[in-house]
């Protein structure tokens, strides 16, 4: 029988048949986890080791993360939790950055395989240390090259980011169904919960070839940051749950079916927090969401001592995360907030209701 197993598994390759890509669970504690590191400690007595993966995230070349198995750590990795959002680009410090000596004598990574996963942290699975996901690979790896040198090298993250998002659409449909009967009990014992799972992305870094160390095999990584990151927008299959504003007069929020805290209006970013004036204070109030949540009313108030407080309104598109312009809305001298009538969503304003429908045709045309 052995003779036939080599012949039948290059018929099988040939044919073009693909192993599909399993569904993982992780245990991240705090935003990673890796396969190994050297001199681990005991998380569950809260001592962490001296070379653990989170000495890649506190912009020190004087720690490390230093994997933990026997040779040069070819196959070892870690992951990173992205949240909503994926760089552009990586900056890492390669090796071990405590002196010129100490990078010299460890070994540094020569080239590295990056892959994104699509996870989801399903309520109430957490233990005294992190919090557990499901997760799966989406599209395939690539493989980096690391240049031999001290300080920070940037890395163009080797894969199609918008291929990615979309990708998600459909493992996210995947996930609904595999772990239906999980997501099942959560609603049946937490009846009033919101959101039953959390959406994350997650970078996989794995080790596949060194620059072996002049003393030790020990492959290290001094620090590990992102920049540029790109949020990945809230699509026709998430459904948005709520709308609020996390302090009086702050930031103003929004909920999905699979994501939690995405940002609609950010204060201290927008043009006219930037251009006040001295002895001018400006907050923002959440005054109205339509029946759908698709849509938003915002006043913007400003006041100064012994002034009045002077406001104005502001259309927000949730789904899109878009203020409307006052051109696109046309002149409405003031907003009252949203009305459904013959199964559309209306803005009414002193002027009259305005078609939101024709306002979102117009935001389309200009994607």
């Amino acid at each position: 029988m052995k003779k036939y197993v080599v012949p039948f598994i290059l018929l099988v390759l040939i044919s073009g048949f693909t192993v599909e890509k399993p569904w993982i669970e992780l245990m991240l504690i705090g935003n990673s986890s890796c396969s190994s590191e050297l001199n681990p400690g005991n998380p569950f007595e809260g001592k962490p080791g001296p070379y653990g993966v989170r000495n890649l995230f506190d912009n020190n070349p004087a720690t490390a993360w230093v994997e933990g198995v026997k040779g040069y750590g070819s196959g070892e990795y870690f992951f990173l939790d992205m949240g909503y959002t994926l760089p552009k680009k990586l900056a890492i410090r390669n090796g071990y950055q405590k002196s010129e000596s100490v990078f010299k004598k460890n070994s540094r990574v020569k080239s590295a395989k990056i892959t994104p996963f699509v996870a989801f942290h399903i309520s109430g699975e957490v233990t005294e240390i992190g919090k557990g996901y499901k997760a799966k690979q989406a599209g395939n790896g690539s493989v980096v090259a690391l240049r031999d040198a001290m300080g920070i090298q940037e890395v163009a993250l080797p894969f199609d980011i918008k291929a990615f998002f979309k990708e998600r659409v459909s493992l996210t449909a995947e996930f609904r169904n595999v772990y239906r009967e999980r997501i099942n009990e959560v609603m049946k014992y937490e009846p009033d919960i919101i959101i039953p799972f959390y959406l994350h992305y997650l970078l996989k870094f794995e080790i596949v070839d060194v620059y072996p160390g002049s003393s030790f095999d020990d492959t290290c990584i001094s620090d590990f940051k992102t920049n540029d990151m790109v949020t990945d927008p809230v699509s026709s299959d998430e459904i948005i749950k709520k709308i609020y504003q996390v302090k009086e007069g702050e930031n103003i929020l929004f909920d999905t079916d699979i994501r939690s805290e995405m940002l609609l209006v950010d204060l201290v970013n927008l043009k006219e927090y930037k251009e006040t004036v001295q002895g001018v204070k400006m907050a923002i109030s959440l005054m109205d969401t339509s029946p759908d949540n698709e849509w938003a009313q915002v006043d913007f108030m400003f006041s100064a001592p012994g002034a009045r407080v002077e406001e104005y309104p502001v259309l927000y598109h949730v789904r899109s995360a878009r203020r409307i312009r006052e051109d696109i809305i046309g002149e409405t001298g003031g907003m009252y907030g949203f009305l459904e009538k013959d199964g559309k969503i209306w803005l009414e304003t002193d002027k009259g209701t305005v078609d939101l429908d024709k306002i979102k045709k117009s935001l389309d045309e200009k994607e």
